[in-house]
C-alpha cells in the first residue's frame, strides 16, 4: 500500500482533492505548468513538451492556424493567413510558411505578399494593404514602385527610356 510520509495533494478526476503518496504521484499525476496542479494523467495535453490540465488548456493554450498543432498562447504569432483572416500561428509555421511586409511589418502567408521595388531599387516584399497604399505599377515594364518613384505612370529607368526615345 502506500506510505504516508510526503504525500501530495492532487485533484482526481471528479476534480476533488486527494493525497497520493511519491509512488502513486509518479505513476498516475502529471503537473499542469499554469495552475500549479496534480491531474489524472489521463486528463492531460501535452504542450509545448509540459503537460497542461483541461480547464487551463482552454485558457491558455490555442491551435495553430496553420498545422492544427495546440500550443501555449505566449508562443504563438498574430498573422494573416491566405485568405487575409487575422490568425495565430506557431514558431514553425512562422518560419516555414510566413514572412514580414517589409513596410508595416505584419506576419502575412508567404502567397500573399507581392515583391516590389523599394527604395534605392532593392527588391521587398510588401502585404496587399501596403501595395495597394504606397506602390503603384509602372505602365511600361510592369514591375511596382513606390508610388513618388513613379513620374507619368513610369519608374525611373523606363522614364528615362521613354526621354531617349521622344528625344531620337
Amino acid at each position: 500500500g502506500c506510505r504516508t510520509e510526503s504525500i501530495t495533494g492532487v485533484l482526481n478526476e471528479y476534480g476533488e482533492r486527494i493525497y497520493v503518496c511519491p509512488a502513486c504521484l509518479e505513476e498516475g499525476y502529471s503537473y499542469c505548468c499554469h495552475c500549479d496542479e496534480y491531474y489524472p494523467a489521463s486528463r492531460m495535453t501535452l504542450v509545448d513538451n509540459t503537460y497542461v490540465c483541461p480547464n487551463c488548456v482552454e485558457e491558455h493554450c490555442a491551435k495553430c492556424a496553420e498545422c492544427g498543432e495546440i500550443h501555449h498562447n505566449n508562443s504563438l504569432h498574430d498573422a494573416y493567413d491566405k485568405y487575409g483572416n487575422e490568425v495565430l500561428i506557431c514558431d514553425d509555421c512562422r518560419y516555414e510558411s510566413y514572412r514580414c511586409c517589409e513596410c508595416c511589418g505584419t506576419v502575412h502567408h508567404e502567397d500573399n505578399l507581392h515583391c516590389v521595388h523599394g527604395r534605392y531599387n532593392s527588391e521587398i516584399n510588401v502585404c496587399d494593404n501596403c501595395l495597394n497604399n504606397y506602390y503603384g505599377e509602372c505602365e511600361r515594364c510592369g514591375e511596382y514602385f513606390n508610388t513618388a518613384e513613379l513620374t507619368n505612370g513610369l519608374c525611373p529607368d523606363c522614364y528615362r527610356k521613354q526621354e531617349d526615345e521622344d528625344n531620337e
